[in-house]
Order: structure tokens, then C-alpha cells, then sequence
């Protein structure tokens, strides 16, 4: 414990839990199957007095601060999640250069990247394959399919609402049954322990990178033109400020409500200004705000035989989805994309 850095001592808290934390995620990286750590005695929970104010001032602070430094991801992570990544994107280009692996594109990323994920969590200690395997299976995610089909229904569009709705459910189906055989292939061919390496903490700065670069991202995979890439950005980083404030003030499902309301709102703005189409800068804000991640989550719990967990993680998606939809009408009505002037009629003979 006295060789690791100060920052990362700091950051698992300096009290004994944290500390105890730390030293079992290094036991597990050098191999250790099962480490328990505990959070003083058992009693020290069982509270007849003054609840609320032991559970806020003694009781969670430590907890909050040890567990959200384990579960935090690490260097190490961001490897394997970059290959999940490439992975991910070469098997798409295969798809574009042979049609007939484009039916089965996503089941096929879905076991690849799976296996590649758990495979590297056991053989390295790290208990952060959720993250990894999310991470390159995040553009295969059929959250905007989701999210415009519950718009489309919203506004009327019934038909292509439920089309939309359905192609997704399809999608994350098949990603289901590539995710579990890919669990399956992981559980028999990796080593635990072969690879003991360490997972350094990213610094705290990263969370502030990460929804700069990945809107820049989005330039490249949506094939953005020079004269759009800045706008492009300034959407996606515009998005994500305003669904973190509105997840403050209306919660984190329907924080989301804010975030479209500003894209829409913003992407029409820009559009009458510019001359452009409203659907530049809506896409890559709607990327940033997308219920997929938490589509996946459902899918792993349901894997998991959690049922329960499943089915109202599903409601937070559908959750999410309607307050998208509202937040983007909303906004196309505040701020239209045409002035609203009739349009004049050609004279008649």
C-alpha cells in the first residue's frame, strides 16, 4: 500500500474501508479468487438512534467514496475497451464489403466483442467487463432507432413508429444471444490470473474530455463535412451540459427531457441561420443523449436470470425514450424550422 501513489489512496478515501478496497482490487490483479472486505463490524450498521444522521455523516460518506473508486474504470480498461472498439468497427466494414454479413452484424459483434471483454477481465483481475463490452458494442446500440420510433408515434406516425420500434427490439435480441455465447466461449477458453497486470485510475480530468471527443467521433462516423464538424461538436457537448443539468433538477430519466428540448431547439436555431438541415447537428446531440446503454443493461440483467432488474431497468429505457421524444417535440414547436409564414400560391388563370 505504501508504493501506490497518493492521488489513488486520496481518491478510495483514507479511511479503512477505502484502503481496504484498494488492497483487494490488488489482490484480485495478482490472482487472489476471493477477497472480502469489510466496513468495520457488523453492528456498526445496526442503528437505534439518530438514523439519518449516522447514515449521512459517518456511515455512506466512506461507502459512497470506495465503492465509486472501484468501480471506476482504469487505463487498462481503456485498452480493451478500444479493442472491443476495433473489433466492432472491422467487422462493419466486412459488413459494408459483403452483404451477406450484414443480417447478422450485431450478434456477431455482440459474441466477439463479449468474449474479448470477459476474456481480458479474467485473465487481468479487472472487474470492469460491463464497461469494456459496452463501450464496443455502443455503436451497434439501437437507441436512435428507439427513441425516433417512440417520436414518431408521439406525432401520429404510427406505422413507422412501431416499424422503428420493432427493428430495435430485433437488434437488441440478437445481441442478447451473441452476448451470452459470448460468456460462454470466455468461460471455457480464458486463464484467470494469466495476465496480472495493473489498472491505474484515469485521471479526473477524463470525464470532461470524454464529451469533446466524443462528439469529434461522431464527425468521422457520420461522415460529417469540414464546414459542419464544429457544429457537429458544439451539439454533442451541448447535449450532454444539458442533460446532466436537467437530470439535477427533473432526475436522470427525465433528464434527458432537457437535453432533446436543447438540441431540437438549437439544431432548428442553426438551421434557419445557416441553411442547413436541422438533422447536422440533431443526430450527434440525440447520440449523446440515447437510451442504448441502458437497453444494454437491461439485456445483461435478463441474461443474469435477474428478471426483476430486467424489466424495470426496460421501463427506465421506455422511460428515457418518451422523454426524448417530448423534450425533441417540444423543441421543434418553440423554435420551428421555417418562420411560419404561409407559403404564397401561385396564381391561377
Amino acid at each position: 500500500m505504501d508504493q501506490e501513489p497518493a492521488a489513488v489512496r486520496d481518491r478510495y478515501g483514507r479511511h479503512p474501508f477505502g484502503q481496504s478496497l484498494l488492497l483487494a482490487r490488488r489482490l484480485v490483479e495478482v490472482g487472489v479468487p476471493v477477497v472480502q472486505a469489510n466496513m468495520g463490524r457488523a453492528q456498526t450498521w445496526d442503528s437505534h438512534g439518530d438514523i439519518f444522521g449516522t447514515l449521512k455523516n459517518r456511515l455512506l460518506p466512506p461507502l459512497d467514496q470506495g465503492v465509486a473508486a472501484l468501480l471506476d474504470g482504469g487505463a487498462l480498461d481503456l485498452v480493451v475497451a478500444g479493442l472491443c472498439g476495433l473489433v466492432t468497427g472491422l467487422l462493419a466494414l466486412a459488413a459494408a464489403r459483403w452483404s451477406r454479413i450484414g443480417p447478422v452484424l450485431e450478434p456477431m459483434a455482440a459474441f466477439s466483442v463479449s468474449a474479448l471483454s470477459l476474456s481480458a477481465a479474467v485473465m487481468t483481475g479487472s472487474s470492469h467487463e460491463y464497461i469494456t463490452t459496452l463501450t464496443g458494442l455502443v455503436v451497434l446500440l439501437p437507441g436512435l432507432t428507439l427513441t425516433l420510433g417512440l417520436t414518431e408515434m408521439s406525432s401520429g406516425h404510427l406505422q413507422s413508429g412501431t416499424a422503428r420500434l420493432s427493428g430495435a427490439l430485433v437488434v437488441f435480441f440478437g445481441m442478447a444471444f451473441g452476448i451470452a455465447l459470448g460468456h460462454k466461449v470466455a468461460a471455457w477458453i480464458a486463464v484467470p490470473g494469466l495476465l496480472p497486470l495493473r489498472n491505474p485510475l484515469l485521471p479526473d480530468w477524463m470525464q470532461w474530455v470524454a464529451p469533446v471527443v466524443a462528439p469529434a467521433c461522431f464527425v468521422i462516423l457520420l461522415r460529417a463535412t469540414r464546414r459542419d464538424a464544429a457544429s457537429v461538436v458544439i451539439a454533442g457537448v451541448g447535449a450532454w451540459f444539458a442533460a446532466r443539468a436537467g437530470s439535477i433538477v427533473l432526475g436522470t430519466e427525465l433528464g434527458g427531457f432537457l437535453g432533446a428540448l436543447a438540441v431540437a431547439a438549437g439544431s432548428n436555431w442553426y438551421a434557419r441561420r445557416a441553411g442547413r438541415s436541422a438533422l447536422v447537428t440533431t443526430i450527434p446531440g440525440l447520440l449523446m443523449l440515447v437510451p442504448g446503454s441502458i437497453g444494454f443493461q437491461s439485456i445483461t440483467a435478463l441474461l443474469g436470470q435477474d428478471a426483476v432488474a430486467g424489466v424495470e431497468t426496460a421501463f427506465r429505457v421506455a422511460l428515457v425514450g418518451i422523454s426524448l421524444a417530448a423534450g425533441l417535440l417540444l423543441g421543434s414547436a418553440i423554435v420551428p424550422t421555417t418562420d411560419g409564414a404561409e407559403p404564397k400560391r401561385a396564381p391561377t388563370s
